[in-house]
């Protein structure tokens, strides 16, 4: 008989568990539509037969629950009701075209529900033939997938959010496996470390840690992997790209899937610039502490230096008197005494030049003699530590334009430098300092040691801010660079030579300054014109004032000596003088508060004022003295240098009444 067949199996997968085959079998019994009626009823799948040309003949009531529409108001119609306007006309034209062809159709479609809600449905269409061939009916097998549809939507979405949260975390988060193996990489691990995430996945996690602290990785993973509830926290050093190192700050915790420990999370931050700035930070305070050190250094010397000088000056003084007369052996033994005292002068002045904070005072320099101050504070330490000093510094060195406390600074720190390197040297401990004029314009100066040597890799770091290689609380690593910008500033440069065992070299080049044959300030002392010149001493220490009025009279001049501004002004009141030496800091009225009141009531003495002083890190002092440009004595002097600053200040006027 002729009955209708389904597409062949090749062609047709078979109908889920509509179609079985008992029922295929029974299909050529009598009671093929009872059957069939009641396989379309149980089947949980929505079930439309239409005809060739896609009119509905038949649906079941899975269908019509799917869509809303009951069977007697759609039989008889195309399914094109169910049309949502999500798909175009050429996707239903490719439809048709396949199962025109015989052959079966499957995928998803969005259709309208009577309600004119939508959903999603998976659907396979198969091609019904008669026994002769003839292609007579389709079968459509429908299943409701919108709530799966909208769970995997979901998910989807769900997935991209979490994905575009750790993609714009900005600290590296790696997932490494049991056995050390890199997982996963965030984006943020280019960003950070320079390495794309896939070019890491797979490679062992050890490769980016620093060796010096693969030991700490090691044990904070495995303490993870112990222990599901631990949270480890460390900071140790990854590897850029660029072969840098960044200081990352890490937390570990193991990675559970179905109580399963699957690795180690790790989420890491770069804290590189954080660290550079802390430890900036710990030296500024470092150098805040040594500044405040010095300014109190500074205020003691001061301090120590005042009570010195004065007591310095009359043991000078009286030396120059006792050479005047001595012979024999006693004028051996003067001399003796004038270069022990010369000497604690120098030192007691080259430390005040060091404890103060002088304004650039540019002038031509002898080099060798500012070295050779330099080297008078540290003779000492370097005689105790058994470290020899060889000097080389020709006497006709040109001069140099240059601050000489600035320059001092520079070979103090230097040599410095040198006996500290020295300390843990083995071998011959020497300093030399050698000078010479080049062929280019310049001065050159060396010092060298005989010490360890220093490394390429700290030769290349040495002038830079900051950088030391002392222990912490013994240098600021601001020396170096400070002398490098002091003598840049001069228009010289500063460089070290230097092989590891081999000592070091650091070479200071100065421009040669315009001479003039002579040292600024170093002429000699003009001869006095005629004695028996008024002179009136004032100073507040009677020793001083004593040893002055002895030297003075001794050269021919008459003197009164006053213990302060208010015992001067009295004799100044009473008679004329032909000059005021006068101390600058005493009770009652001082130095400057005298030249005031002179400048008020005898202006015509103002212009022969001189001034001793032996506070020379007054900045009020150096003000007064720079403003009014009268002469000064520091103390300690000799009687020479007493001798020339009287000289300089009675050629400057010659007027013989000092009354107004």
């Amino acid at each position: 008989m002729n009955r209708p067949v389904l597409a062949p199996p090749e062609q047709a997968p078979r109908i889920p568990n509509a179609f079985p085959r008992e029922v295929r079998e029974r299909l050529r019994s009598d009671d093929l539509n009872r059957v069939l009626n009641a396989a379309l009823e149980a089947v949980a799948a929505g079930i439309v037969i239409t005809d060739r040309n896609g009119v509905i003949t038949q649906v079941n009531p899975a269908f019509t629950k799917m869509t809303g529409w009951e069977a007697a108001e759609i039989i008889g119609r195309t399914p094109s009701f169910l049309k949502s306007g999500v798909h175009d006309d050429a996707f239903y034209a490719a439809l048709w075209d396949t199962i025109l062809a015989g052959r079966v159709w499957q995928g998803q479609i969005v259709n309208r529900r009577k309600d004119g809600s939508l959903y999603t449905e998976e659907q396979t269409i198969t091609p019904v033939f008669a026994p002769d061939g003839r292609l007579t009916h389709f079968v459509a097998s429908k299943h409701d997938v919108s709530d799966r549809e909208r769970l995997t939507q979901q998910l989807h979405e769900r997935e991209a959010h979490y994905r575009s949260l750790i993609e714009s975390v900005l600290d590296v988060i790696i997932v490494i496996d049991t056995d050390g193996t890199i997982r996963y990489g965030s984006p943020s691990m280019q960003r950070v470390l320079g390495h794309a995430p896939n070019e890491r996945t797979g490679r062992p996690a050890l490769e980016l840690v620093h060796p010096d602290d693969q030991s700490l990785v090691r044990m904070m993973c495995a303490a993870c992997l112990d222990d599901p509830a631990f949270v480890g926290a460390a900071t140790y050093r990854l590897q850029h790209r660029d072969g840098s190192w960044r200081v990352m700050e890490a937390v570990g915790k193991s990675f559970v899937y179905e109580s399963v420990v699957h690795g180690v999370v790790v989420t890491a931050r770069d804290v590189t610039e954080r660290r550079r700035a802390e430890e900036t930070q710990a030296r500024l305070r470092e150098q805040l502490m040594q500044r405040e050190k010095l300014a109190a250094l500074g205020e003691l010397l001061a301090g120590v230096a005042h009570e010195l000088n004065n007591p310095l000056s009359v043991v000078l003084g009286h030396i120059d008197l006792l050479r005047a007369t001595a012979k024999g052996s006693i004028a051996v033994r003067a001399e003796k005494m004038s270069s022990a005292a010369e000497r604690c002068t120098r030192i007691v002045r080259n430390f005040l030049t060091l404890a103060r904070q002088h304004p650039q005072e540019r002038a031509r320099v002898a080099v060798g003699q500012v070295v050779e101050e330099a080297l008078e504070l540290v003779a000492y330490p370097l005689r105790v530590d058994g470290i020899r000093v060889t000097l080389d510094l020709p006497e006709d060195l040109p001069l140099v334009f240059a601050d000489p406390h600035q320059l001092h600074q520079v070979f103090l720190n230097l040599v410095t430098n040198a006996h500290q390197a020295l300390r843990s040297a083995t071998g011959p401990r020497q300093i030399t300092v050698s000078s010479k004029a080049e062929s280019d314009g310049m001065v050159c100066i060396e010092v060298s040691d005989t010490g360890p040597g220093i490394a390429d890799d700290i030769a290349s770091r040495i002038f830079e801010p900051f950088f030391t290689t002392k222990p912490l609380g013994q240098g600021t690593g601001l020396g170096l660079p400070i002398c490098k910008g002091i003598v840049e500033a001069h228009g010289g440069t500063l460089t070290v030579e230097g092989r590891p065992g081999v000592g070091a070299c650091f070479r200071v080049r100065l421009p040669i300054g315009e001479s003039d044959g002579a040292l600024d300030g170093g002429a000699s002392s003009p001869p006095l014109s005629e004695e028996g010149k008024a002179i009136l001493v004032v100073d507040d220490e009677p020793a001083v004032a004593g040893m002055l009025e002895e030297m003075l009279t001794r050269s021919g001049f008459r003197v009164q000596t006053a213990g302060n501004g208010r015992e001067a002004l009295e004799h100044l009141r009473q008679r004329s003088y032909d000059m005021v030496l006068s101390d600058v800091r005493m009770p009652e009225l001082d130095g400057i508060g005298l030249y005031r009141e002179v400048e008020r009531e005898i202006p015509a003495l103002r212009r022969r004022f001189a001034f001793i002083t032996g506070d020379t890190l007054n900045n009020a002092t150096d003000q007064f003295l720079a403003a009014t440009r009268l002469p000064c004595l520091s103390k300690p002097f000799t009687i020479d240098a007493a001798l020339s600053v009287i000289a300089m200040t009675l050629t400057t006027e010659t007027t013989a009444d000092s009354r107004a």
